[in-house]
């Protein structure tokens, strides 16, 4: 029980000390909730407006600009695990920002 404690403690450690993976689940975060974890009516470019608005909530100069580009070049592969369901730390680390 103490070792599952101590590698829940890293991992929880881990996603906290990533700025970008933090950004990227809060983003994600908001998103399920501004459509209600229901995705089975949106389309992609339904989707990228909001997603380019929470890169502007949480992000600024060079981060926001990188942010609206993998939006832009992956809402349909966003959309697809939103979808499927994934959580957000899921989605985040299949993009490499967790």
């Amino acid at each position: 029980m103490k070792v599952l404690f101590v590698l829940f403690c890293l991992v929880a450690f881990t996603y906290a000390a990533n700025p970008l993976c933090t950004m990227c689940t809060n983003i994600i975060d908001d998103v399920k909730a501004s459509y209600n974890n229901d995705f089975s009516g949106v389309t992609a470019d339904e989707l990228k407006p909001k997603l380019e608005d929470e890169c502007a909530k949480y992000a600024s100069g060079i981060q926001a600009t990188m942010c609206k580009s993998l939006v832009d070049q992956d809402a349909a592969l966003l959309l697809s695990d939103l979808q499927a369901g994934k959580t957000s730390v899921e989605v985040c680390q299949k993009g490499n920002l967790c």
